[in-house]
């Protein structure tokens, strides 16, 4: 019984394969993703919830299409074309709440598996503007506050605010050191386990930001070597082998210490929360 089963299988998978030669489908062609459906480059719905925006397959052009008709609306930003600052093409981008200005990213590199450094800037819709975040680049996980007139990122294991307003940035923390201590952002445990990056928040009248800081002195570091196959992005690996070293708990030992942390952007203070509230 269990072997006419199993030729009854076979039979199947061979009368399969005749129907998709007959229909001039390979093989090759199904495990090579030929059929697989197109996916929009970096999408985000749009406020009035009838439309979406997705960057052109070269990057340049920020567009907008309707969902119900697919039909392509408006060129929300063409990066040739903005006044202070060009660039040859975006890696991705972010509406404020507001959607009266846009947070873009390009030279996008990897750190682990869901996070990244890049160069941002912030291109305002009115004045057809482009600004870059920061003079000090790369950073990572930006964000706009909840009223739009800021934005938040982590640079250096540090967590900065910049005003745009006044132009102006601000340093919300200060003893972030690598493999030591991580302000606003997730150690390797828990963007891995948890699937997190930014570990920081705005609350709702943007006159606050919560962040967690992470103390890893006590985590035993781990090394794996670096050769120029990992990737086109560690171009420094590219003839010569190297290694890189980070904080990796195994199992029994120890993880980092973490601490709930509140900044008051009007007064600019910094107050340890205690757990539980």
């Amino acid at each position: 019984m269990k072997t006419f089963r199993v030729l009854l299988i076979l039979l199947s998978l061979i009368f399969q394969l005749f129907t998709l030669k007959a229909a001039g489908i390979e093989l090759d062609s199904i495990i090579m993703g030929a059929y697989r459906p197109e996916i929009p480059s970096g999408w985000q719905s749009m406020n009035n919830g009838s439309s979406y925006a997705c960057l052109s397959q070269d990057g340049k052009l920020l567009l907008s299409y309707d969902y119900k008709s697919g039909k392509l609306l408006d060129t929300l930003l063409n990066v040739e074309t903005t006044r202070n600052v060009r660039m040859e093409r975006m890696d991705g981008f972010e509406f404020n709440p507001q959607e009266s200005m846009i947070l873009v990213w390009k030279n996008k590199k990897p750190i682990w598996r869901r996070s990244f450094t890049a160069e941002y800037f912030v291109y305002d819709r009115l004045h057809n503007i482009m600004d870059s975040l920061t003079v000090e680049s790369p950073v990572r996980d930006a964000s706009f506050s909840p009223d739009g007139r800021m934005l938040a990122f982590a640079r250096n294991n540090n967590l900065f605010i910049k005003k745009l307003d006044f132009k102006t940035e601000v340093a919300v923390s200060s003893d972030g050191s690598h493999n030591e201590i991580i302000n606003g952002v997730a150690d390797w445990v828990y963007e891995e386990e948890f699937l997190v990056t930014r570990m920081y928040e705005w609350t709702a009248d943007s006159k606050f930001l919560c962040f967690v800081r992470f103390d890893e002195r006590a985590v035993p570091e781990h090394f794996f070597s670096m050769y120029g196959a990992s990737g086109p992005e560690y171009p420094e690996y590219k003839y010569h082998p190297g290694e890189k070293r980070f904080k990796y708990p195994r199992a029994g030992e120890n993880n980092s210490k973490v601490s709930l942390h509140c900044y008051n952007v009007q007064y600019r203070t910094l107050q340890k929360i205690d757990l539980p509230v």
